[in-house]
């Protein structure tokens, strides 16, 4: 029954909150990976289309005619999450691409500056 979500904002200076950068690849690499708790296409369907229905969200989490869509591209084998205590922003690896609604927002790893494509969005 559970689904994942995060709510962060990330922001340019003080301490990030891990989830912003983390939050989604230890999914994949602690509970899918090392647990096994989670099939990864079960992990992934958590993380989109079954938690945009449990907040009511209609047009996301799909990728499908109607929807908007984002795209997270990774390396199954490097993916994994890199935050610790002291360094809460440090980038996951093995993240290669991210679309948000369309638009490219990662490049071969890096986030490219000034790209701002997503939107607030009200759950129903």
């Amino acid at each position: 029954m559970c689904t994942f979500e995060t709510d962060v904002l990330i922001t340019s200076g003080g301490k990030q909150n891990p989830a912003a950068f983390g939050a989604f690849p230890v999914i994949i690499q602690r509970y899918h990976k090392e647990k096994q708790i989670f099939s990864l296409e079960e992990a992934i369907a958590k993380m989109t289309g079954k938690s945009a229905e449990r907040i009511g969200i209609k047009d996301r989490g799909f990728l499908k005619a109607g929807c908007w869509a984002d795209l997270t591209i990774f390396d199954y084998n490097l993916i994994r999450d890199n935050t610790t205590a002291q360094n809460t922003s440090a980038k996951p690896s093995g993240i290669k691409y991210v679309f948000v609604n369309g638009y490219e927002v990662v490049k071969d790893g890096t986030a490219i500056p000034g790209k701002k494509c997503g939107q607030i969005l009200k759950c129903s």
